[in-house]
């Protein structure tokens, strides 16, 4: 591959001898080079560059190799070869040399740039093939700012741009694309950066010098073919004049204005300052100035004098002041892509990404102000500066700046929605992309977000991105839910246009959108919160309805302004004034033409000024026609974001690149009102023969237009919009890999389209025109250019056109405001009912079959019968007068639903224990021996035998007739296989147990007795009480079931009660021998409450005590314990028995016991009754030789007591009588 030398073209050279040559102003000072491969020598010198030190740096193309020489042209050394390793080169084109004199070689065939040391030493390369970010398809110019950044040209070729990195090759971004608008190129072949950063790229098929700022914005442009025939290469001296590689060299100024040029264009001339093919160029400090003469294999040097003027510079920042306090403050946050315009001469920039801007003028005195978008402005206030909002500039020089012109503002954090509609075409027959895109344009998050889509009439929904639901009034919703601040989003349709009726041709369909919730807006106090809407449609009788709703929350305060027009012609004037809820209705002779209704909002309504609705093709005219054409003429947009309509025609051919606005304007002169937006749509389509990659469409908008109030609504594909241009602001929407396919493979997919607004400027003058057009560029070929609209801004005055007139008959007077036809409902079988509608306030109703069958009995009578109703729906219409003009009426409906009842069920029994409806219903009702049973189930399952029947209803709740009686029998197997009655038990005395058997495993089981005495308390439970039992044995049976039919089990268990033996009673027999009076198998006795180890029925004793025994007999049972027996020894001897003295005895109330002292210290005389009692007791001790104790029985019975003397020797018992 070689490097493309640029053709000469004859035609340029003899325009630039004739026009522009100008006399030498540069002398030639010397040369150096030749042809050849050998150090010094050159294959096709391009490029040439200066480092700070005057070393001369040059690329020598065809022998892949870069060549240093001194400020005196000695050579000093060479690196590169050909070759695709590091330091290899495959055609150079271009090097750039940075302050630090590091160097910078365009490897053209390699698509990649290499970085080496002054010595020639290899340090980086970066760049691939491709078309991506930091890919070349074509690098060919390169140039470094002061900063160390890099610029590269990539063209000519299908990038054509311009790629920016750091000095370490990563990419920053890039500004361009193909075509002929500011900022575009067709072929970027050479690049230079001034010393304020601003670029300058030669844009050699469009024959000029485009200038940019550091971040790519288009400032500036200059030349003509006229004025360049080849650009081949660009430098700038540091006085910020220009120097040009054409067929000489040319010099301008910073404003493109030419001062100079010099070197003869001669072919094979090789004079000293004659020129061959010069095609690089640079200018050292000094302002010497080297020329790569190409065809000459040399470098030459001229002097051309000092250099001189640079452009001057306004600086400052757009930012959110937080504090209020007009000073950009580190927390106070830059306003990034607003405008800022300096006047005159309307100069534009843009802030960066910090909110920065620098503006570029000549010498004069300039306003500088920001330009706040009109859908930001309702949360974007300035602050700073106030009055006035504006900055002055004064520059008496050129090489001067100005900083801190700075633009306060205060941000509203609320959300701001928008949403717009744009359709490719409207073709009968065809599919269509419609496009719905919705933004939040505010500064905090939407939630709960919905778009609303209203198709028109012949239009058709074939396909969403998005899924949808529909409201009662077919509208599509689509649920966003929420929206971040910032961020839009887009609803991809395909519709269709109906195919079947040729008289919709020409027709306008309009598509609505909107979004929800709201915008919140600050009403004035002076809004009295009426809302008026305005609402048309077509009646039977080839009239319009037309209708002024107030449907905001309150009254209107005062009267207001209607008009109705006839293809675009006043026809009426009025006014009117609503209540809340209230309406105005007119009535329109249209004739097959189209209507058109304005009403006026009061003034004090926050969002809009005016409602609208336009109706097209009601009724026809004498010709047999209707109007067409009309609908556009006027606005059809609603001016709240929140809310968008399109109006197309319906067509059948187009043509695929076109410009259309709207509204177009009324009449031949375009008429459009002065505050009115104009819509623009521009439509493009691929009719080549292979895809189309890229699409460049550059629109440059009139100066007219105020371009703080552009908005773009909605574009078919993804795409990057630019501002640009010096007087008219110039847009370029650039879809980069669009990828568009071309018409004959996919028709639908080969469109696109844009769609904007922008208002006109206020206070212009009277009538004037607003053109435009717009250029389409396909890839690389010649731009398509649309056809011109044009507007002329005028308001139309509110005069009546007296052909067009309609007198007051239109308006109608309301009779009836509401309307009920009674409650739908549905009926099983009958086929008669009476119908409940209300009674109208004015004149009679009247009753119509919509649908279905039914006779009336009286059509006006608004409770008639209605007889011989058919199966399925009926549906009858009442309807009422709505007003005086007599063919527009309320009407309501009514469904009547006749149902059959199911058929009469049949139950069938499936399994053993299941029964089964034969119908499918949606309910069951079940009956067992004729009584409800909790049962709804098509199958049941049933455990008793006896009659089933079942009776079904279908979804509309109609019940069937009740089944005939199904006799179910219980079937026989197996339930239980073993029974336990429980363990035979023998009670001693107790007369109650619980029985203890065991649960059958199936069913339950039953006691029952069999013989003895005994009361079950439950016979079912296998562990029941029993009481009452009898003495003996008590038999009791249980039984189980052993099958489902009759069979059991059973088994026996025997309760035996047993008596248990008397109480016994002890008697003492001699001295120590105690008997138990009862004979019993075994004894228990015990002393003193302790178990002792004698056994039998006769026990001998040595301790004195309480003696108690009980026995057990033969069948285990227990006696109760015995009284107690107190034992008392009588080992005692018998002479101290004789010295106890007791006196008197027999006696009457004392009486006295004395004890002699052998008897010990320690004595305790107890006296008890005949009945055991202890009566009396005292506790004697003797410190004498006896003891002496005196009882008073005076208050005791007559009788003998026993007196029990207990000492240390014994126990001693003597009696005493009482008399």
């Amino acid at each position: 591959m070689h490097y493309k030398l640029l053709p000469i073209n004859v035609f340029y050279f003899f325009l630039l001898t004739f026009f522009i040559y100008l006399p030498v102003k540069a002398q030639f000072v010397s040369k150096f080079g030749s042809y050849g491969t050998g150090n010094g020598q050159f294959d096709l010198p391009i490029s040439v560059d200066v480092d700070a030190a005057g070393n001369i740096y040059v690329v020598d193309y065809q022998n892949h190799r870069i060549q240093k020489f001194d400020p005196n042209g000695k050579f000093l050394l060479k690196f590169g070869r050909y070759g695709a390793g590091n330091g290899q080169l495959d055609y150079p084109t271009d090097l750039a040399v940075d302050i630090a004199g590091n160097i910078y070689v365009v490897d053209w065939n390699n698509y990649r740039i290499q970085k080496f040391n002054s010595n020639g030493q290899f340090l980086l390369k970066f760049g691939s093939q491709g078309n991506g970010d930091g890919q070349f398809i074509r690098p060919s110019k390169i140039a470094v700012d002061i900063a160390g950044n890099v610029y590269v040209t990539d063209g000519p070729g299908p990038n054509n741009c311009i790629q920016k990195f750091n000095s370490n090759g990563k990419f920053l971004m890039k500004f361009g694309t193909y075509g002929t608008g500011d900022g575009q190129f067709n072929a970027p072949t050479a690049i230079a950066v001034d010393v304020a950063g601003n670029i300058y790229v030669a844009d050699y098929w469009n024959y000029r010098i485009q200038k940019f700022n550091a971040n790519g914005q288009f400032l500036s442009k200059f030349g003509s073919n006229r004025q360049f025939a080849e650009l081949s290469d660009i430098t700038i001296d540091v006085g910020g004049n220009i120097y040009v590689a054409d067929y000489i060299i040319k010099k301008f100024n910073s404003e493109g204005q030419l001062l100079s040029g010099f070197g003869y264009p001669v072919t094979d001339g090789t004079g000293d300052g004659e020129l061959n093919s010069p095609r690089g160029v640079a200018v050292d400090v000094a302002g010497n100035i080297y020329v790569a003469d190409m065809r000459n294999y040399r470098i030459q040097k001229f002097y051309i004098g000092p250099a001189i003027s640079k452009p001057n510079h306004i600086k400052g920042s757009i930012f959110n002041d937080k504090n209020a306090d007009c000073v950009k403050n580190a927390d106070d946050n830059g306003l990034a892509n607003l405008v800022v315009i300096a006047q005159p001469g309307n100069y534009y920039a843009t802030t960066d990404s910090l909110g920065n801007y620098t503006l570029a003028v000549d010498i004069g005195n300039y306003t500088i102000q920001q330009v706040i978008p009109y859908d930001k402005s309702a949360f974007i206030k300035q602050i700073c500066p106030i009055e006035p909002k504006t900055h002055s500039v004064k520059f008496t020089a050129y090489n001067d700046s100005v900083v801190g012109k700075d633009f306060a503002n205060q941000i509203s954090i609320v959300p701001y929605l928008s949403v717009s509609v744009s359709s490719d075409r409207r073709r009968r027959c065809m599919t269509n992309n419609t496009t719905v895109t919705y933004c939040n344009n505010g500064t905090a998050d939407a939630t709960n977000v919905k778009v609303y889509v209203k198709l028109p009439e012949y239009v058709l929904l074939r396909s969403a991105s998005l899924p949808y639901t529909q409201d009662n009034d077919s509208n599509y919703v689509f649920s966003i839910g929420s929206l971040a601040a910032q961020a839009c989003g887009s609803i991809e349709i395909q519709d269709l246009v109906i195919c079947d009726n040729f008289e919709i041709m020409g027709l306008t369909q309009c598509t609505k959108a909107w979004i929800t919730p709201a915008n919140d807006r600050t009403a004035s106090d002076a809004w009295d919160q009426s809302d008026i809407h305005a609402k048309a449609r077509c009646t039977d009788n080839g009239r319009v309805r037309l209708g002024m709703y107030n449907m905001g929350n309150g009254s209107m305060a005062d009267s207001s302004s209607f008009r109705i027009y006839l293809d675009t012609q006043l026809a009426f004037i009025g006014n009117f004034k609503l209540a809340k809820g209230d309406s105005l209705i007119l009535q329109v002779p249209a004739n097959g033409q189209t209507v058109r209704l304005e009403a006026d909002q009061l003034s004090s309504h926050p969002s809009r000024k005016q409602s609208f609705v336009t109706i097209e093709a009601c009724g026809i005219n004498s010709n047999g026609t209707v109007s067409v054409g009309f609908v556009n003429q006027q606005t059809q947009e609603e001016e709240e974001p929140e809310i968008a309509t399109e109006c197309l025609p319906i067509i059948d051919s187009f043509d695929p690149n076109d410009k259309a606005v709207s509204p177009q304007g009324i009449g031949n002169e375009h008429y459009t009102p002065t505050k009115k937006a104009l819509d623009y749509v521009i439509r493009f389509q691929n009719t080549g023969t292979d895809v189309a990659y890229k699409v460049v469409v550059v629109d440059t908008l009139s100066n007219y237009l105020d371009i703080s109030t552009l908005q773009v609504r909605a574009v078919s594909h993804a795409y990057k919009m630019t501002v640009s241009g010096k007087g008219k602001p110039v847009l370029t929407f650039t879809f980069n890999n669009i990828n568009l396919p071309d018409s004959t493979k996919d028709q639908l997919a080969s469109n696109g389209y844009i769609r904007f607004s922008i208002k006109p400027k206020e206070g212009l003058p009277e009538k004037i025109i607003i053109k435009n057009y717009a250029d389409i560029f396909f890839d690389f070929n010649k731009p398509v250019r649309t056809n011109i609209t044009f507007n002329t801004i005028y308001d139309i005055p509110l005069v009546v056109v007296e052909s067009a007139k309609l007198d007051q008959s239109i308006v109608c007077k309301t009779t009836n405001t509401s309307i009920q036809a009674g409650i739908s409902r549905s009926i099983c079988e009958q086929d008669t009912v009476v119908t409940q509608a209300i009674v109208p306030l004015v004149g009679k109703g009247r009753w119509k079959l919509i649908s279905g069958r039914g006779l009336f009995q009286d059509i006006e009578n608004a409770t008639t019968i209605i007889s011989g109703l058919a199966y399925g729906e009926n549906i009858f219409e009442w309807s009422i007068s709505a007003n005086s003009c007599g063919s527009d009426s309320l009407r309501a409906q009514i469904t009547i639903t006749r149902q059959k009842k199911p058929n009469t069920p049949i139950i069938t029994q499936q399994g053993t224990e299941n029964l089964v409806c034969n119908i499918v219903g949606s309910n069951y009702e079940w009956f067992f021996q004729g009584v409800t049973i909790d049962k709804h189930t098509q199958s049941i399952q049933v455990s008793q035998a006896g009659l089933y029947m079942v009776k079904v209803s279908n979804q509309q709740g109609c019940w069937s007739d009740a089944s005939a009686a199904f006799k179910y029998i219980l079937p026989c197997y197996t339930t239980n296989t073993i029974v336990n009655a429980g363990i035979n038990q023998t009670l001693c005395e107790q007369d109650s147990i619980i029985l203890q058997a065991v649960h059958p495993m199936h069913g339950r089981g039953n006691w029952k007795l069999v013989s003895g005495q005994g009361e079950i308390q439950d016979t079912q439970a296998a562990n029941s009480l029993v009481k009452g039992l009898s003495y003996g044995e008590n038999v009791f049976e249980w039984k189980v079931s052993s099958n489902t039919c009759i069979d059991s089990l059973k088994a026996l268990v025997t309760i035996t009660r047993i008596q248990k033996p008397i109480t016994p009673v002890i008697t003492q027999l001699g001295a120590d021998s105690l008997v138990c009076n009862v004979v019993a198998d075994s004894y228990e006795w015990q002393l003193e409450g302790e178990v002792q180890a004698m056994n039998s029925q006769r026990i001998k004793v040595d301790s004195p005590g309480k003696y108690t025994v009980r026995v057990k007999n033969q069948q285990g049972c227990v006696s109760d314990l015995s009284a107690p027996f107190n034992y008392v020894l009588t080992s005692t001897e018998s002479y101290l028995s004789t010295l106890i003295k007791i006196y008197p005895n027999p006696t009457n109330d004392k009486t006295t016991i004395i004890l002699p002292a052998e008897s010990g210290q320690k004595a305790e005389i107890s006296v008890w009754d005949a009945l055991g009692r202890n009566i009396m007791i005292k506790n004697l001790i003797s410190s004498t030789n006896q003891y002496k104790a005196v009882f008073d029985l005076s208050s005791e019975k007559t009788g003998i007591y026993i007196i029990k003397i207990q000492t240390t020797k014994g126990i001693i018992f003597k009696r005493i009588i009482k008399n």
